[in-house]
């Protein structure tokens, strides 16, 4: 599967005036942050105009987006061009571009048919209204006609069935090697990948604690998805007290969503011969001064294994994690809650909300209906 990441063309985002122009909203990262990113500020709303009637020329398509996916991994992108990162970086006064969800209004292209629901690939899908999508950038978008026939949100497959989903899957499946009866812990546990970790460790029959941000959300992990046992990382008095309370058997699998000081009260709890799955650390993100880990001998001392992953590495765990999630998605087994922002304006409140906390389950904006 080939993936190009960062590659915005901008002749495809003309302000030129056509005779007959249609507004043609953009999602442009307009200035790097240094801290949490600011609405407005560093990402911003732009109108430009396309012309809809235009002639394509062989192999283009033109598409509408429907929905499109905000994620803690866009943070990372939010840099200078000289720094370095997992995935490439935003370009500034440029579309944003992420996993987007759009149908194909016309085609000069025999792969796409008019009607088509296309996915706007992982860090390619441009974050505009309408776009022509020429030859070249073909590889970034494919036809994903799944929502017609399982009946699922179209929205799912920006989440519990797309590349948010498949990491949780590849990182609890390939690298917690779980093992029913084990306790798994999993920070961030509200969240878009969080939630999922949980609830597929409930499948395999695993004893399952989560954190998160609020009470709410709490109640949510335990009352809604089945979680074992939930805390609030914010009120609790230690994380290492509260992880012994409520694994009183230790941890086995840490699927690490945060880093800095959960990390250490996970790895106090942890019981021999563990495994700590690094997905991501967002407790460094936003912050000048990264927190410390104190007791990493303890991974030598309890033989854990510790392993970050990127799962861009493991597609060829797809269609495993398509067919199993979509399974359990239709039979119950699997709620995936998603927080939606109607409207591409909203959608730089949307990115900062989601790196504050404040949604739950996975952050979403709807941009048109199909």
């Amino acid at each position: 599967m080939f993936h190009v990441y960062g590659f915005v063309p901008s002749l495809l985002f003309s302000q030129a005036i056509f005779e007959m122009p249609t507004l043609n909203k953009q999602v442009i990262f307009s200035k790097v942050p240094t801290d949490y990113p600011v609405a407005g500020e560093h990402i911003c709303v732009q109108d430009s105009s396309i012309d809809l009637d235009a002639p394509l020329e062989e192999g283009q398509f033109l598409i509408k987006l429907l929905a499109l996916s905000v994620d803690p991994y866009m943070r990372n992108r939010m840099r200078d061009a000289s720094s370095q990162g997992y995935t490439s970086e935003f370009i500034l006064n440029e579309p944003m571009t992420g996993d987007t969800m759009n149908v194909v209004l016309k085609s000069n292209n025999i792969k796409y048919k008019e009607g088509d629901l296309v996915h706007g690939k992982t860090a390619c899908g441009i974050f505009a209204q309408y776009a022509v999508i020429s030859k070249e950038m073909e590889p970034m978008y494919e036809v994903e006609n799944g929502p017609k026939s399982t009946g699922l949100p179209i929205t799912n497959y920006l989440g519990a069935l797309a590349i948010t989903g498949l990491t949780g899957y590849v990182g609890l499946l390939k690298y917690g090697a779980p093992k029913k009866g084990e306790t798994l812990y999993v920070s961030a546990a509200a969240g878009a990948i969080g939630q999922l970790v949980g609830q597929i460790g409930k499948v395999l029959g695993l004893r399952v604690v989560g954190s998160a941000g609020s009470d709410i959300k709490t109640k949510f992990l335990v009352e809604e998805l089945g979680f074992d046992a939930a805390f609030n990382y914010k009120t609790a008095h230690t994380y290492t007290e509260k992880l012994k309370e409520l694994c009183p058997n230790g941890i086995d699998i840490y699927f690490d969503n945060v880093g800095g000081k959960m990390l250490e009260a996970a790895i106090n709890n942890f019981n021999n011969h563990g495994r700590i799955i690094g997905c991501g650390m967002i407790s460094q993100y936003n912050g000048q001064e990264p927190e410390h880990v104190d007791n990493l001998i303890m991974i030598i001392s309890k033989r854990l294994r510790f392993e970050g992953f990127v799962v861009f590495e493991s597609l060829d765990m797809f269609e495993s994690f398509r067919n199993d999630v979509t399974k359990w998605l239709l039979e119950g087994k699997i709620k995936y809650h998603e927080t939606i922002f109607d409207g591409i304006e909203l959608t730089p409140q949307a990115l900062v909300d989601m790196l504050r906390g404040k949604s739950i389950g996975k952050q979403l904006v709807k941009v048109a209906d199909f």
